[in-house]
C-alpha cells in the first residue's frame, strides 16, 4: 500500500510536528512519501500527476493552508485515488469570530449582512463550504468523539468519519525532579488567543503559594505579536520578571528538562478543538490541570488522565490544591497517564489509521 501524506512540511507548526511523527510510525507498516500542502495548492496539475500514482492520499487539512478561492476544490477535484481528510479543528462555532449563526434580522436585511459576514470571514467561509461538500473526501478522520458529532450534525454521514486520537509520544525526563522552592507549573506550545492567559494572571495572583510558571514555547505567527506583548505588559505591571518566564522557542531536549521540573501543567484553554501540546505534556507523564470544554471533558472522562476546572480562579485553584495535597490522587492520575500513553502511542495509533486505509481500498 501507498500513502502520500499532505501537509505543511517545512512549517514550524504543531500538524507539521505531528505528521514527521506519523510518517515515521507509518513507515513501519507501509510505504508512505511527504507531500508539502502548500506545492500541492499551487501547483495542483503537476503534483496531482505524482499524487495519482499512489493508492490513498491522505491531506491533513487546515482552511489556512488554501489561502487562495477554489486551492482546496482543485487540488480534490485532480485527485484521482481514495481521498483521506484529517480534520484537526471541528467547532460548533469558531472562537475568536462572532458567530453567523447569531446574525439579526430577516429577508433581504439578514441575506446582506449574511453577505458581509462571509467577505469579513474568508477562512470560515472556506471551511462551511468545503463542510458542505464533504471535503470531497472518502474518509474523514477527527481526533475525538465530539468532533465526529459535530460533523454528523452538519450532514456528513457518520460512516464516513472516524475518530483517531491525537498520538502521544512518551518521554524519557530521567530522575529529574522540581528544583528549589515552591509550586512549579507549566504550560507549552506557541502563543495563541484560544489559552485563556487572563484566567492564568488571576490564578497566580490569588495561588497561596510560592510559585514559578514558565511557558515553554514562543510565537508561531506573527499576527499573535500583540498577544505577547500584552502579556509581557501584563508580567511587567505584576513584576513578575523573575516568576513568569516565557522561553521562546527551545529545542525539545532542553523543553523536557523544563517539563522534568514542572510539578503540574496547566491546560487553560478558552477554545480548543485537539492539542498537540497537551499530547506532550502527557507524554511527559505530568499531572495536568484543564478548563473544562469538550475535549479536556471527553479525555478526562473517559480516561481520567487530568484534572478538570471551571473558567475562573477559584475553582482552578482548588483544583491545584487538591492535586498537590492528594497523594493518592496524584499516584492514581499517573498510572491513568501511563496506560492511556501506552494505548495511544503513534505505533499504535498508525494501526489504527492503517484500518481505515484498507477500507477505503477494500
Amino acid at each position: 500500500m501507498k500513502v502520500a501524506w499532505v501537509f505543511p512540511v517545512q512549517q514550524k507548526c504543531g500538524i507539521s510536528f505531528y505528521s514527521h511523527a506519523y510518517i515515521n510510525a507509518l513507515a513501519q507498516l507501509i510505504t508512505i512519501e511527504a507531500f508539502d500542502v502548500h506545492a500541492c495548492a499551487i501547483n495542483t496539475t503537476k503534483t496531482c500527476a505524482v499524487l495519482n500514482t499512489f493508492d490513498i492520499i491522505h491531506i491533513q487539512y487546515e482552511t489556512s493552508f488554501f489561502s487562495k478561492k477554489n486551492q482546496f476544490e482543485k487540488l480534490c477535484n485532480r485527485v484521482k485515488k481514495p481521498l483521506i481528510i484529517t480534520l484537526h479543528e471541528v467547532y460548533e462555532e469558531f472562537p475568536g469570530v462572532f458567530p453567523r449563526s447569531q446574525i439579526a434580522g430577516t429577508g433581504i436585511v439578514r441575506k446582506s449582512k449574511e453577505y458581509l459576514y462571509d467577505l469579513r470571514h474568508p477562512f470560515q467561509t472556506m471551511y462551511a463550504r468545503h463542510l458542505s461538500h464533504r471535503f470531497h473526501a472518502k474518509k474523514i478522520a477527527v481526533h475525538a468523539q465530539y468532533q465526529k458529532a459535530l460533523l454528523i450534525k452538519n450532514g456528513i454521514p457518520e460512516k464516513m468519519v472516524s475518530v483517531i486520537p491525537v498520538p502521544v509520544t512518551p518521554i524519557d525526563l530521567g530522575t529529574q525532579s522540581p528544583a528549589g522552592t515552591g509550586l512549579h507549573l507549566s504550560s507549552t506550545g506557541f502563543i495563541n488567543s484560544n489559552y485563556d492567559y487572563q484566567l492564568l494572571f488571576e490564578v497566580l495572583e490569588n495561588l497561596r503559594r510560592e510559585w514559578k510558571f514558565t511557558w515553554i514555547g514562543g510565537l508561531r505567527r506573527d499576527e499573535d505579536i500583540p498577544l505577547l506583548n500584552h502579556i509581557r505588559k501584563e508580567i511587567a505591571q505584576r513584576k513578575w520578571e523573575h516568576t513568569f518566564i516565557i522561553t521562546g522557542w527551545v529545542p525539545d531536549d532542553f523543553r523536557d528538562s523544563l517539563l522534568s521540573q514542572t510539578d503540574i501543567y496547566l491546560a487553560l484553554f478558552s477554545a480548543r478543538s485537539s492539542s498537540l501540546s497537551l499530547a506532550t505534556a502527557l507524554g511527559a507523564r505530568r499531572l495536568i490541570v484543564a478548563t473544562d470544554i469538550p475535549g479536556t471533558n471527553e479525555l478526562a472522562l473517559n480516561h481520567h488522565i487530568m484534572s478538570l476546572a471551571a473558567p475562573n480562579s477559584a475553582d482552578v485553584i482548588n483544583t491545584i490544591n487538591r492535586l498537590v495535597s492528594d497523594t493518592a490522587l496524584k499516584e492514581s492520575r499517573l498510572r491513568e497517564i501511563d496506560t492511556y500513553c501506552r494505548n495511544h502511542s503513534f505505533n499504535q495509533m498508525a494501526r489504527q489509521l492503517v484500518d481505515v486505509y484498507k477500507e477505503c481500498i477494500a
